[in-house]
């Protein structure tokens, strides 16, 4: 983000190390000249760890920043078929594009 950069900030958390990437990039941004005037959280429906990590993080952190956070379906369990991934993929693109 720019120099003094206002407006909200969209956070996209995921499973295998992402959501602490994210955590830290976010604790190095609050840190320079910004003026945040709201934080969106997108997570994936059944990653419970992540939301209730982010939700710790923002209320250490951010504790006058409005935070929101959207759940949204996973494009692909682990484990699941390619065939089948194909139409839950394409449910969690329709189903995000409301965000």
């Amino acid at each position: 983000l720019r120099r003094n950069y206002t407006g909200s900030l969209l956070v996209v958390l995921g499973s295998g190390g992402h959501t602490a990437e994210a955590l830290e990039m976010l604790k190095h941004l609050i840190a320079s000249p910004v003026n945040l005037e709201r934080v969106v959280y997108v997570v994936a429906r059944t990653d419970s760890h992540s939301a209730a990590k982010a939700a710790k993080n923002h209320e250490e952190l951010l504790q006058d920043v409005p935070h929101k956070f959207y759940y949204i379906p996973r494009a692909r369990e682990v484990g699941q078929s390619y065939w089948t991934a194909v139409i839950s993929t394409a449910y969690a693109v329709v189903y995000s594009l409301s965000i």
